[in-house]
């Protein structure tokens, strides 16, 4: 059996893709828990090398209180990345909140540790940018690369799914719902997407009173997000 090549992707198309699958399976009812618990996953995966990660940067320094001789650097790769040791990540979860950064969209984690790494007084900091990680390790979804070019596709699609009804047609109906209660209510009070849960029982109430089937949560919530930051804009 041929050994499985690496499919790296940007750390941010996997975190996007994790949360929109959160979102789309309605598993938490909250765009923003959502977020979270898509970083978390990722990260546990990172720590445990379950994921393996590479960087186009990569730092990681320590004054130790013994003589320790250093760890030589590791080598770049084929496409001139440096792998991600787990030793890295194991810093970089053992640091206080307030020691550590990390973004997604650009791909840059950092960390900072004061004599908590092995409890002997050892300090050290460090820095991965531009992080790519293996797309093989994650539940796989459509990978969208440079080019456009699309990737494996494993998530079944409602029309491919054994048995049930087809998906009912909500659209309209949601649509029609939230542009009348816009209307007559105006959107909640707050800045970008605020209150967009609130929003969303209100139009699900006025559809269920009418006997209108009601889509998942998580399909409606970028919709409605992207409205209400739409009309926030517009007022200011």
């Amino acid at each position: 059996m041929s050994e499985v090549k690496p499919r790296w992707v940007p750390v941010f198309a996997a975190f996007d893709a994790l949360r929109k699958q959160y979102e789309a399976a309605n598993y938490y009812t909250d765009d923003e828990v959502c977020w979270k618990a898509a970083g978390e996953a990722l990260f546990r995966r990172l720590q445990s090398g379950q994921l393996p990660s590479r960087a186009s940067s990569l730092r990681e320094g320590w004054d130790d209180s013994f003589d320790v001789e250093p760890e030589p650097p590791p080598s770049r790769d084929a496409d001139e990345m440096l792998p991600v040791p787990t030793s890295f990540w194991a810093s970089f979860a053992a640091s206080e909140p307030v020691r550590k950064g990390w973004d997604w969209l650009a791909g840059d984690f950092e960390f900072k540790l004061d004599g908590k790494r092995r409890g002997w007084g050892e300090n050290g900091s460090g820095a991965a940018l531009g992080l790519e990680v293996d797309a093989n390790q994650l539940p796989q979804f459509s990978w969208t690369l440079p080019g456009n070019e699309k990737q494996v596709v494993s998530t079944p699609s409602p029309a491919q799914r054994g048995g049930g009804r087809p998906a009912a047609n909500w659209w309209p109906d949601f649509a029609e719902e939230l542009a009348v209660y816009i209307h007559e209510s105006g959107i909640p009070d707050g800045r970008g997407h605020d209150g967009q849960s609130s929003l969303i029982d209100a139009v699900f109430a006025r559809m269920a009173e009418q006997g209108k089937p009601e889509p998942g949560r998580g399909t409606v919530q970028a919709v409605v997000n992207a409205v209400l930051r739409r009309i926030r804009s517009a007022e200011n």
